[in-house]
């Protein structure tokens, strides 16, 4: 030994050290087991005092499993009581005290369910992590179409897409075709599709999703009612405005029956009803809708949530319709704040948002700052959504107006053109949408100076 002291030295501060660690678990250990690990200590003998420390170790991880538990259950209290925001902070405890599989997807569920995107993406991605390394192939394809339900929320829409068939591909190799829940990936699949414009491809797999749901869970199911929901989202896409708002209405009669009238899904479909009657332009019953449904969120989600933000932006379009320029300037206002602190400002729904106010800004004559406005939107589509999407030619004709408004008629003739060519390739020469911008240029054309 090069320097027996020293080693005496360490050899008598390690003792101490374990010394004290085994004083702090006295209460657990007992007086008889303490004193005999003491003595087998000051002979260098390390294996009694090892063998408490691992049934300690063993004994804290039982009370970690317990209080995670208790968060768990707590979560499902919260959660039957439609208390979301408290169910996922308990949730959320759940997955940091034992992170498993059942903690970390609902964790992510109900982050996703608060807008809390970020996170909710973070616990998502562990899920995965952890189904590709302990799970079955079954919860694999659950944690795919976890993963794919974030990305998606914050506008990644490909790489949202590429998971939901993943997880289709798994389905159709374990569970079946036949499936509830291969028709709830199914659906979700045609909303990442929808987003992206590809209208009669995400039709059909709301169709298809359908079909499945009725040889299942039967047809007075709230995910019923959900599917025909989301089917009547993209016919209401295609212009086929009376069609959707029967889907809507058949969807919130089993949504009276199974979750409520006060639940947050239902006033995700008393949203979209106003949507599509605002559309057909019975604005006041509209508005009553929208209305109807911010309360039920301020009631649940809270006011500082991405849904609430979009019920508020919904809100402005019907007021602005109706000629309060101000009162919707100021709807609008709101939900942008909202935006920033939750999805960002890089966001799909943002950039729509920006449109929406652009739109009123530009009603009462500032039609440089709606100019603006219409540009940072277009940039956000660009990097998201991208330049063949109907959404963005909607944008590239709201600037075209502005554009041509200030007199610069052949930079908006050269933008109406654009617009119209997306259009005609996404949604067809006959479709509403279309035909709105290809009547905005026939009239600049008619009209503009020689």
């Amino acid at each position: 030994m090069a320097n027996p002291e020293a080693a005496f030295e360490e050899f008598q501060r390690r003792t101490q050290e374990l010394d004290a660690l085994l004083e702090r678990s006295g209460n657990q250990i007992g007086g008889d087991r303490l004193a005999e690990a003491r003595a087998a200590l000051e002979q260098g003998d390390y294996s009694i005092a090892d063998e408490l420390f691992a049934e300690i170790e063993e004994r804290r991880k039982l009370e970690v499993q317990e209080a995670a538990r208790a968060a768990f259950g707590r979560g499902e209290i919260a959660e039957a009581e439609v208390r979301w925001g408290d169910a996922a902070e308990h949730y959320a405890r759940a997955a940091r005290l034992d992170p498993r599989f059942t903690t970390l997807s609902k964790a992510s569920d109900f982050a996703e369910r608060t807008g809390q995107f970020a996170t909710a993406l973070r616990y998502s991605g562990e899920l995965v992590e952890l189904a590709r390394t302990r799970e079955t192939p079954e919860r694999q394809a659950v944690a795919l179409n976890e993963h794919a339900i974030n990305l998606q929320a914050q506008g990644r829409f490909g790489e949202a897409e590429a998971l939901y068939s993943q997880a289709l591909e798994i389905d159709t190799a374990t569970i079946g075709e036949r499936h509830p829940d291969y028709a709830s990936r199914l659906s979700n699949l045609a909303g990442v599709v929808e987003a992206q414009g590809r209208f009669a491809e995400a039709e059909a797999l709301c169709v298809q999703a359908l079909e499945i749901d009725k040889a299942t869970i039967g047809e007075r199911h709230p995910d019923y009612a959900t599917r025909l929901n989301n089917l009547a989202l993209v016919v209401k896409a295609q212009g086929r405005h009376a069609e959707a708002e029967a889907l809507y209405v058949q969807a919130l009669e089993i949504d009276k029956a199974t979750i409520g009238e006060g639940h947050p899904d239902y006033a995700i479909h008393l949203n979209n009803l106003a949507l599509v009657v605002q559309a057909q332009g019975r604005f006041a019953e509209a508005e009553a809708l929208y209305v109807q449904a911010l309360e039920i969120d301020k009631a649940t989600i809270g006011e500082r949530h991405p849904g609430y933000a979009t019920r508020l932006n919904n809100l402005a379009g019907v007021v602005e319709a109706q000629g309060r320029f101000g009162e919707a300037e100021a709807l609008y206002v709101q939900a942008l704040e909202i935006d920033k602190v939750t999805i960002g400002e890089r966001h799909p729904d943002y950039a729509i948002h920006l449109n929406n106010i652009a739109g009123v800004v530009r009603a009462q004559g500032r039609f440089g700052e709606a100019e603006a406005l219409y540009v940072q939107a277009l940039e956000i589509d660009k990097a998201t959504i991208g330049e063949q999407h109907p959404g963005y030619a909607t944008r590239l004709n709201n600037l075209a107006g502005v554009v041509e408004a200030q007199g610069r008629f052949g930079e908006a003739e050269a933008l109406y053109v654009q617009a119209l060519e997306i259009l005609e390739q996404a949604l067809g020469a006959e479709h509403p949408s279309t035909q709105t911008v290809r009547a905005n240029l026939e009239l600049l054309l008619s009209e503009k100076p020689d």
